[in-house]
């Protein structure tokens, strides 16, 4: 047996030792393995194996050999050993965290508690947020609607998002940037009409308004819509054809297929049979628009307005875009009586938070009070960070002896502070998981309680970047600005001091924590002022005398099914109506009060026919209104039937009746003075028969407007009800809808109560209101806890000068006044900085209204007080156990 060479050892054995060993034992290894190697091929040579297999047979044992040194032992001394090491101490540190959770449960609960409520709080706030600011977003960015701002003599009269029928094909025809138009006119704005469809005997029909538009074909490429059934293409193609979403054909056919049935339209401007050619996904629910069906634009005709949308080549700027339009407007819409049409450009992502025009199709939402109520969230959140600093380090005089022997037995001050970030890690993380379950449980709910539909605000269904981002922001965020503080702090006491005994805090951090509280009770005294400001002015609206009755009052929605006998039929109705011994009177109206949704019937006015416009409101109502609505004439006379125009209005001298604040307008500050005066609307002359007093047909929010009453017959059918009989609502209705019936048996029988109606109006304010409650809420009860930390702590300073002074005769009173003193200094404090803060956030928000309560000193005082006697009760507790204590159990040791 020939001696095996030591080149022919095998290399890759050796290559993979010198991959983990140390390089200050790897020659020692290396030798041992060789000879054991070289040994291994010697001891099979008294066996008749081939060479070829006694060396594989040596190399298979050498490595097994060189995989043994694999081990912590050779491993910690090489130089991969400090991550290994920062591995083994982070697993130490998680554990010890969690024994410390466990230890210290009150704390710990406390801890936790804050920070997962004012957590769940903000990503509750968040996905709201998120969702408004996320309106149309899902659209072509480069999709703008075009909007009608009218001026005469250089004013501006009044802006909406209506334009002419013929801008949207005249602008793809004459700007080459726009590559796309679409028009969108809705069955709400101008036209009543009822979809039915009839099955054997069974008829099932439904009022359409608002949520049916006749459109264009390109609007669903533009806007693409998503087919369930039918082709994308053809759709719209042909007059007369319907698409329905997913919703609305579940209402009129249950399960049963809708594709290729026949719809019947009735309406005040046609009356004719729609196939279904598609069904298409429901519309998004964040968006300015609300389509339930839409049908081809090519169906009706006539001379009314639409909404336009156009589509414009990528990179085009909308204000050169503007000037090119209203450069074209001067052509297409000539100046009249000095009156002067321009367009504007608003890019669909803006619409819903910051388009001001009039005859929106949906309420739009306000950029302030979702931006507002970030702010607030994220102010919530920093109290509870606060807070949890403050619980931290009033605990620091426990962990104290701890940090001192870790310090004595080599601990450096880096490892202290990971040690304690390393607990903010874990406590953050175990709020973020508990805030996550409690969105995902109460999130129905809160949406619900706050008055809005919570079937699309789920937890990472919006846009799960944005989401991302918000968690990472909560953890990171709540690691830097609660643990990097306390655990710096706590790692820097010294040792010597701290086993002594003899350790203070210092005053620098004894001044960031009273900063702290200082400004958490800043934030909770600004929002109680707030709340309470809140609920005074919706009190005030709510007790204010409208100058009109809506109380016990239904409107019904005309019928849309009529016919030459129509007139008839609803005179019938009303007398049959008026026989019951539940209704008391019946009138009918163009609009009626918190209906108008700002996009009511507007008019030019004129004194004379070419002198200046003012721009009024217009009404039309029959003689019963005024006595119905309980409303007072100033001067002249009612409405009778001989006031109704003929044929067309204009074919003779129309009577009207104003308001008081449009007589004002028109020069006649004595109602008295208008009677009897001619006024011009368009170029319709009138005479002014009689002077309303005024009254809010709009929220209080908004200043009363003029108004121009003419008489006719109205849409809406406003039923004033006796007293009583809204207390047996169902058996009422009943009787209403039996007559109803019996006039009008092919039209829905469609109402809602007035008084109900008109306070929608507030929805949106009373929801901010809810949502400022909860958070006063949160934002003093975190406060209190960090108080009452920085009570705990300080009592737990001051323990043996407290038995000394109880020693030499202090009485408990001068004790608690001694503990308590300073405090009151920081709650003034924080009244000095924060009254002005609230006095200005709530006048801002008082200046959105026409009507609202004047602020007096009662408003601001009340809070302060309040929270006052809160952080007296929170740490006058401390204080009196401390007093009570026996002085003995804290000095016997000394």
């Amino acid at each position: 047996m020939k001696q095996v060479h030591k080149n022919k050892k095998p290399s890759f054995p050796f290559r993979l030792l010198r991959s983990f060993c140390p390089e200050q034992l790897y020659e020692e290894i290396e030798g041992d393995l060789i000879q054991r190697f070289n040994r291994d091929v010697k001891s099979s040579d008294h066996l008749e194996w081939s060479d070829d297999f006694k060396l594989r047979r040596a190399k298979w044992r050498l490595i097994r050999n060189v995989v043994r040194f694999f081990r912590p032992g050779i491993l910690l001394r090489n130089s991969i050993h400090p991550n290994l090491i920062s591995m083994l101490l982070l697993r130490n540190n998680v554990i010890l965290a969690l024994r410390h959770i466990r230890k210290d449960k009150a704390f710990s609960g406390i801890t936790i508690f804050g920070l997962t409520v004012s957590m769940t709080a903000c990503l509750l706030i968040f996905q709201h947020t998120f969702f408004e600011l996320n309106y149309d977003k899902q659209f072509q960015s480069n999709i703008y609607r075009v909007g009608t701002i009218s001026y005469e003599n250089g004013l501006e009269q009044y802006k909406t998002a209506i334009t002419p029928l013929e801008v949207a094909p005249t602008l793809k025809e004459k700007i080459s940037e726009v590559t796309d138009a679409t028009r969108m006119s809705s069955t709400g704005n101008w036209f009543n009409c009822t979809l039915a469809y009839k099955e054997g005997e069974t008829v099932t029909t439904f009022n359409e308004n608002r949520a049916f538009y006749f459109v264009d074909p390109s609007f669903i490429s533009m806007f693409t819509i998503s087919f369930l059934k039918g082709d994308v293409k053809t759709a719209l193609e042909k007059p007369y054809s319907i698409v329905l979403s997913a919703s609305a054909a579940k209402k009129y056919f249950g399960d049963k297929e809708a594709y290729g049935k026949t719809l019947k339209l009735r309406g005040s401007f046609q009356t004719h049979d729609y196939t279904v050619t598609g069904v298409m996904e429901d519309f998004p629910v964040n968006s300015h628009l609300e389509v339930n069906i839409i049908a081809p634009l090519s169906s009706i005709e006539g001379p009314f307005d639409a909404l336009t949308y156009i589509q414009v080549a990528p990179g085009v700027n909308a204000q050169s875009l503007t000037e090119k339009i209203n450069e074209l407007a001067a052509t297409m819409i000539p100046v009249v009586n000095k009156a002067e049409t321009k367009f504007l450009c608003e890019p669909i992502a803006d619409i819903h938070l910051h388009s001001n025009l009039q005859d929106q199709p949906k309420q739009p939402g306000s950029a302030l009070a979702v931006y507002f109520l970030i702010l607030i969230a994220i102010i919530v959140l920093m109290i509870a960070w606060i807070n949890y600093i403050n619980l931290f380090t009033s605990r620091s005089v426990a962990r104290s002896k701890e940090v001192g022997i870790r310090k004595v037995t080599g601990a450096t001050r880096t490892q202290i502070t990971f040690q304690f970030l390393t607990e903010t890690v874990v406590v953050n993380v175990i709020s973020i998981a508990l805030a996550v379950l409690l969105v995902n449980l109460s999130a129905d709910h809160f949406y619900r309680w706050i008055g809005i539909s919570s079937a699309h605000y789920s937890l990472f269904k919006l846009n799960l970047n944005n989401e991302l981002i918000l968690l990472c922001f909560l953890f990171f965020g709540g690691i830097l600005l609660s643990g990097l503080y306390p655990a710096k702090m706590i790692s820097s006491l010294a040792p010597v001091k701290i086993l002594k005994g003899k350790w203070q805090m210092s005053s620098s951090n004894f001044s960031f924590r009273k900063a702290a509280v200082v400004f958490q009770f800043s934030c909770a005294i600004v929002l109680t002022i707030i709340i309470i400001v809140f609920q005074q002015q919706f009190q005030f609206m709510k007790e204010q005398f409208l100058g009109i009755d809506i109380k016990r009052s239904i409107v019904l929605k005309a019928p849309s099914n009529v016919d030459s006998t129509y007139l008839l039929k609803l005179s019938g109705f009303k007398d049959q109506l008026k026989s019951l011994a539940v209704i008391h009177s019946v009138t009918t109206s163009t609009d009626v009060p918190g209906n108008m949704m700002g996009s009511g019937w507007r008019g030019a006015i004129r004194k004379v026919p070419d002198g200046p416009s003012q721009d009024f409101g217009v009404n039309l109502i029959d003689p019963d209104f005024i006595t119905a609505y309980h409303l007072k004439l100033l001067a002249g006379r009612d409405f009778s039937e001989k006031d109704f125009p003929g044929e067309h209005f204009g074919d003779k001298l129309e009577s009207v009746i104003i308001n008081r604040k449009g007589a004002e307008l028109l020069g006649y500050n004595n109602p008295e003075d208008a009677i009897g005066r001619t006024l011009y609307w368009a170029d319709s002359r009138c005479v002014i028969g009689g002077v309303l007093e005024e009254f809010h047909l709009e929220s209080l929010k908004k200043a009363i407007q003029p108004m121009l009453y003419v008489a006719n017959m109205g849409p809406s059918m406003t039923l004033k009800l006796t007293e009583g009989a809204d207390k047996n609502i169902l058996l009422t209705l009943d009787q209403i809808q039996k007559s109803w019936d019996a006039f009008f048996p092919d039209n829905a029988f469609d109402y809602f109560f007035l008084e109900d109606n008109f306070n929608k109006n507030y929805e949106s304010d009373e929801r901010l209101a809810r949502l400022f409650n909860l958070f006063c809420l949160l934002a003093l009860t975190i406060s209190c806890l960090g108080i009452f930390a920085l009570s705990l702590f300080a009592i737990g300073q001051r323990i043996k000068e407290i038995s000394i002074r109880k020693v030499l005769g202090a009485s408990i009173f001068n004790l608690f006044r001694l503990l308590t003193k300073e405090y009151f200094f920081l709650i003034a404090l924080s009244s000095v900085i924060s009254l002005p803060i609230a006095y200005w956030t709530a006048q801002e928000w008082l200046n959105g209204f026409a009507i609202k309560i004047q602020l007096n000193a009662w408003l601001f005082l009340a809070p302060i007080v309040f929270i006052l006697l809160v952080a007296l009760l929170t740490v006058g507790s401390q204080a009196v156990m401390a007093a009570v204590k026996n002085p003995v159990d804290n000095l016997k040791h000394d």
